[in-house]
């Protein structure tokens, strides 16, 4: 029994650290493909609709990386008092952009936040047991079966449903 606990114990600490790092390779591909679209809308928005006036403003927003103001500022009401026609693809598919980034970082915040405990979950209880080991036999199966192994293997599931559910979810927006 000592040795199934500490498999179980250090094996979802490894597999969670692994599959973090494959999620992380899959972002950061991911979010550098969507910032060089949003940055080539944007450029556009910009060279087409910046004016002499306001190119100082548009300048300091670009380059802040201050997006969401960016966009604000190329509202077509705004435009349109320029006396600009605006092309709307640009302006929706960089509000859409915009709004995708903010998804993928708020799932991958979510994710790695379960699986940070669930591994430091794991780590603590490593050198519980022998503790775990000294319980009486029916104390010690309620805690090895129901307890610590079942939630720590019920949360790594879920970290892994999720880490799959989210690559599998980058590679159908790049294909």
């Amino acid at each position: 029994m000592e040795t199934a606990l500490y498999y179980t114990f250090s094996t979802i600490p490894q597999t969670l650290a692994a599959a973090l790092a494959i999620l992380g390779a899959f972002l950061l591909s991911h979010l550098a493909h969507v910032n060089t679209e949003l940055g080539e809308h944007l450029r556009d928005l910009k060279t087409r609709y910046g004016d002499d006036d306001t190119t100082r403003d548009l300048q300091a927003l670009w380059s802040r990386g201050d997006v969401e103001d960016l966009l604000r500022y190329f509202s077509e009401d705004r435009l349109q008092r320029l006396g600009k026609e605006i092309r709307a693809f640009r302006l929706d598919r960089a509000h859409t952009l915009v709004r995708h980034r903010a998804a993928l970082m708020y799932n991958v915040e979510s994710v790695s936040t379960i699986s940070v405990a669930t591994i430091v979950a794991s780590l603590i209880v490593i050198p519980l047991t022998p503790t775990i080991i000294g319980l009486p036999e029916g104390v010690r199966s309620t805690v090895f079966y129901g307890g610590g192994s079942g939630v720590a293997i019920v949360s790594a599931g879920y970290c892994l449903t999720r880490y799959a559910q989210f690559v599998r979810g980058i590679a159908s927006a790049i294909l």
